[in-house]
């Protein structure tokens, strides 16, 4: 296993702030989740998914119906209940073309419109990452992903013992797994792959923390 170090974290985290169409992003959900607050009525239900699905990419085909069925379960949500139940009924919108579960879309959409510390995002990135830092000891799920996702999380921080809330945990695991595939040659996000391919002197500082190796200049 190799535990995240607290530099780490926070490397991360700097290089994330400083890219700045993700914080243009996070600006723009930032006033619609101010001005639509709790509401899980369709129209207000259906402006949260498509900003999701546009600003995270998450490949919802059928935005309309998966927002119908959001509004259908967010009206009965009182909170409290156990987070990974929330997202995994949200990700399992039934259509008959697909047998596709959306659980990074339902991730995201809790994180930001629900309760950003209770659930952490799920993508493909974020758990390469996890499984590089636990190795032999990372879980993997296919029946409920996004519970073992979450004990994954439990156990980095159990090992890594860092000061860092899920949010900048959410950052690092991303930033760091983009990091590592486009060091590998793989194909990632155009914003970040501007920062690491035209890398300032602060970006080059934050890298070295997070590569082992100097980035691609």
């Amino acid at each position: 296993m190799k535990p995240v170090k607290q530099r780490e974290v926070e490397a991360a985290n700097r290089l994330h702030d400083r890219v700045v169409e993700w914080r243009n992003g996070a600006e723009a959900l930032s006033k619609l989740r101010n001005c639509l607050g709790n509401d899980w009525d369709f129209p207000s239900t259906l402006l949260k998914c498509v900003a999701v699905n546009a600003l995270y990419n998450t490949n919802v085909i059928a935005i309309r119906p998966m927002a119908k069925h959001v509004s259908a379960i967010m009206k009965k949500y009182r909170g409290g209940d156990y987070p990974a139940d929330l997202v995994e009924r949200i990700a399992a919108l039934k259509l008959d073309a697909s047998e596709r579960i959306f659980n990074s879309f339902a991730s995201k959409l809790c994180n930001l419109f629900v309760d950003a510390e209770a659930f952490p995002i799920f993508d493909k990135v974020a758990c390469e990452t996890l499984q590089d830092h636990l190795q032999k000891k990372y879980e993997d799920g296919p029946s409920r992903p996004y519970t073992t996702f979450r004990r994954n999380l439990v156990r980095l921080r159990e090992i890594s013992g860092i000061r860092a809330n899920n949010q900048q945990l959410d950052h690092y695991l991303w930033v760091k797994g983009l990091c590592v595939r486009h060091k590998n040659g793989k194909r990632i996000n155009s914003e970040l792959a501007r920062v690491l391919e035209q890398p300032t002197p602060q970006d080059r500082a934050d890298l070295k923390e997070l590569l082992p190796k100097p980035v691609r200049r």
